[in-house]
């Protein structure tokens, strides 16, 4: 049974990957360079992830369980993908304008999900601890990457945010904003750009002479 759910995991994280690669690249000639690049760099790190944990478990309960592990990987990674993928979708498709942070929450509940999983089956920690640690770890790395991204956001007077997927026109259900409304934010954004780079030039009144030195 397992082998099977491992087989089709694995099945579903290629063919997620290989659309993403697909749908990311924008040279045609460059496709098939990044989609063997893509996969044998997903093929490695799961590997190595892979025997880590099995090695751990090893040493543990005398028994690698590397198919546990195998199944536990290539499960996550399939439903975080496909379900990123339709969340995308879905936005783009129904203009929800969602905020960016989406994307790294639900990466942090995969990454939550399967760490708790492998604790669960490479240590002898009860279940409770095994779960607390399992939740722990993402959500402080989540809170750390978001105030990082935030802070870098608001420190650029550059930056504008894009929340929305390009989808092909048959998918599009609701329209976007009317034109009033979008001359409105792109008049915004002079004012939003001027007020960044005030806080800049208040955080680091002189940047040329730090670059000089």
């Amino acid at each position: 049974m397992e082998l099977k759910v491992l087989a089709a995991g694995s099945e579903i994280s290629i063919d997620a990957t290989r659309f993403e690669v697909w749908t990311c690249t924008t040279q045609p000639r460059e496709l098939s360079t990044a989609l063997v690049t893509t996969l044998l760099a997903l093929l490695g790190l799961s590997g190595l992830w892979i025997a880590l944990w099995a090695l751990a478990s090893r040493v543990a309960f005398g028994e690698s369980r590397w198919v546990r592990h195998a199944v536990i990987v290539a499960v996550v990674y399939a439903v975080a993908s496909v379900v990123t993928a339709l969340v995308d979708v879905a936005n783009g498709a129904l203009g929800l304008h969602l905020p960016p942070a989406v994307g790294p929450v639900l990466i942090a509940i995969a990454v939550t999900v399967a760490l708790s999983a492998h604790l669960l089956n490479a240590s002898p920690m009860r279940a409770r601890f095994a779960l607390g640690i399992g939740v722990t770890i993402p959500c402080v790395i989540l809170a750390a990457t978001l105030w990082t991204q935030a802070r870098g956001q608001n420190r650029s007077p550059s930056y504008v945010g894009d929340r929305d997927l390009v989808v092909p026109p048959a998918l599009v259900m609701r329209r976007g904003e009317s034109l009033e409304r979008f001359a409105t934010d792109l008049t915004a954004l002079r004012g939003k750009a001027d007020a960044n780079r005030s806080f800049v030039e208040r955080e680091d009144p002189s940047p040329d002479e730090d670059e000089s030195e």
